[in-house]
């Protein structure tokens, strides 16, 4: 009799468990980030079982369509021990500047046979911030017949990610209507993709220069002046 009971106690623990709302909640390694770098997104608790999770990234985007943003890594899981979950724990990476908020919904399942029936949802916020250009130059005045060594030196935070091609604006704020210049690309050492160049000026004056990003949302463009004589 004693048996039949502790079995009855069991069988209705579990049964509330199984129709018990799934507890979401979840972080990220950094909730702000500049354009194009990885933010990764884990559970709060890698021990349960029978779930299902869905992702939405505020950027029209979400775990369920990885090909809309083929820098995504879906159904990572952080813990070893954990069980294998579809989409627990997300890798994202956003391409455009801006504020998103994260949703993460947690689905659980009853049974086989009725599926997932309960689900709660969190959110947080992530920021994504716009990259500064940055670069040196070797000399900030110039004789006419000599040149300059621009380096690139803007801080790329993904090397997964496809950044674009950056150039070189000139202008002779002296004399506008002169503002030629002679370049000769060299690859950057740190990065071939960061075009570094030599320069020689083709009139004499007070130059600005200007290194920007062909793809002008989520760049923000240094200027330095140079004087030819």
């Amino acid at each position: 009799m004693k048996t039949k009971i502790m079995f009855g106690i069991a069988a209705l623990l579990a049964a509330v468990s199984s129709c018990k709302k799934p507890d979401a909640g979840f972080t990220a390694d950094k909730t702000e980030i500049y354009i194009g770098e990885t933010v990764h997104f884990y559970d709060k608790d890698e021990t349960r079982k029978n779930c299902d999770f869905f992702y939405d990234f505020g950027d029209g985007t979400n775990s369920e369509t990885p090909t809309q943003n083929p820098y995504s890594v879906y159904g990572s899981n952080s813990n070893p021990n954990a069980s294998s979950i579809s989409n627990r724990n997300p890798s994202h990476i956003y391409i455009q500047t801006g504020t998103y908020e994260v949703t993460q919904t947690v689905y659980k399942y009853r049974n086989k046979q009725k599926g997932r029936d309960k689900s709660a949802t969190a959110r947080l916020t992530i920021t994504v911030k716009p990259i500064r250009c940055d670069f040196a130059v070797s000399d900030t005045t110039c004789p006419l017949s000599g040149k300059i060594y621009l380096m690139n030196k803007t801080v790329l935070p993904n090397t997964l990610y496809s950044y674009g091609s950056f150039q070189w604006s000139f202008v002779n704020t002296t004399n506008p209507n002169s503002s030629v210049v002679t370049q000769v690309y060299v690859p950057n050492a740190t990065n071939p993709s960061l075009n570094d160049a030599y320069v020689t000026f083709g009139s004499a004056g007070y130059w600005k220069v200007t290194l920007l990003q062909n793809n002008s949302n989520g760049y923000i463009p240094r200027t330095m002046n140079v004087r030819v004589f």
